[in-house]
């Protein structure tokens, strides 16, 4: 498919899969679509051809999965608009959230990848959206059944906070849980305001996630002591040998089990989105946007949090909490940030080219 007038890709394909999700829920299947950023609006090409062809695709993945996940994904290659449909078996006894159907409103793209890897992985059956007025959408579709929904609190069209009064007034027993790179007590305050009933903390922890859902999900039975979270891991591995450049990834293939495609996908996804952040931050620097300084600092913690990119994820706090609070250096500290993502995104594109040498 090329660029062109002709039709939007974006909106035919989640047509597409809202088709499939009451089959992909009734069977067990965890039905997800990923897209690249900045795809263009529209795309020369037959949509009508397009929808049966991924109609098929679709139909077959998910027809042959049992408890899975069915992700149809995708991306720009030059001048072609790429299709992907993959499908992954849940691995023996990762079943704790088994039969779970839970919603995920969040707007980065490496998050919403993380969270639906972490669920789908203990058997939850994971919707993803990407603001808080889709998830809003969701939860008011005739005959939706959620048993919990992960909301993410800084989102664009609709926060978190007022997506979440707007869901409990047409369902107050559904249980909506906060993911928030907040520290702060005031923030965490704002969110029990709003009627969350726990926040779980940027970058997520696993057993911190499983637990927290676990035992507010309304199906759920006892839930897990919560691991215990322990300091911010060492920055080790990465390619570049400068503080605050490294990623660990021996850490990574620990913490998600070994899968380094999952691993490259999200690495991939980090580098494309955030190419030009270095370049942003020294311009919102010269332009005296510290606001938009702070926005970007909160937004990337959970990134380089996710990708054990530990010194960077400690620079963007701090950058960030001088910005709230007008500190007066937080422009050197957005100085520093930018320096830290230059190094973040050179380490991450030097282990895709390693990964794609070894294939």
């Amino acid at each position: 498919m090329r660029p062109g007038p002709c039709w939007g890709a974006t909106c035919t394909v989640e047509e597409v899969a809202a088709s499939f999700c009451e089959r992909a829920q009734d069977q067990g299947v965890a039905l997800l679509v990923s897209k690249a950023p900045e795809l263009p609006g529209t795309w020369m090409g037959d949509p009508v051809r397009l929808s049966q062809i991924l109609q098929n695709l679709l139909g077959n993945a998910i027809k042959f999965t049992r408890e899975g996940r069915v992700t149809l994904s995708l991306e720009r290659v030059g001048e072609n608009l790429v299709f992907q449909v993959d499908d992954w078996a849940v691995p023996a006894g990762g079943t704790r959230l088994a039969g779970l159907r839970l919603l995920v409103a969040e707007d980065n793209e490496v998050n919403r990848a993380v969270l639906a890897e972490m669920l789908a992985a203990e058997g939850a059956l994971v919707t993803l959206v990407d603001n808080g007025r889709r998830a809003l959408a969701a939860v008011a579709a005739p005959g939706a059944s959620w048993d919990a929904v992960l909301m993410d609190v800084q989102m664009p069209e609709m926060d978190g906070l007022e997506a979440t009064r707007r869901i409990l007034e047409l369902a107050p027993a559904l249980p909506v849980i906060g993911q928030t790179a907040h520290a702060l007590a005031q923030e965490r305050e704002k969110c029990r305001a709003a009627g969350m009933v726990a926040q779980v903390s940027k970058p997520i922890e696993f057993e911190d996630l499983v637990a927290t859902v676990l035992y507010h999900a309304r199906r759920a039975g006892p839930a897990p002591a919560p691991a215990p979270r322990g300091p911010v891991p060492p920055v080790t591995g990465g390619a570049a040998t400068t503080p605050g450049d490294g990623v660990d990834w021996a850490g990574l293939a620990q913490r998600y089990k070994g899968n380094t495609a999952f691993i490259d996908r999200i690495a991939g996804l980090a580098l494309s989105g955030h190419g030009a952040l270095p370049a942003d931050l020294r311009r919102w620097v010269a332009a005296g946007e510290l606001a938009q300084i702070g926005g970007a600092a909160h937004a990337l913690k959970g990134v380089t949090g996710n990708l054990m990119a530990a010194g960077v994820t400690a620079l963007a706090e701090a950058t960030q909490r001088a910005v709230h609070t007008g500190a007066a250096d937080a422009p050197r500290l957005a100085l520093q940030l930018a320096d830290a993502v230059d190094g973040f995104l050179a380490a991450l594109a030097a282990h895709l080219k390693r990964a794609g040498a070894g294939r």
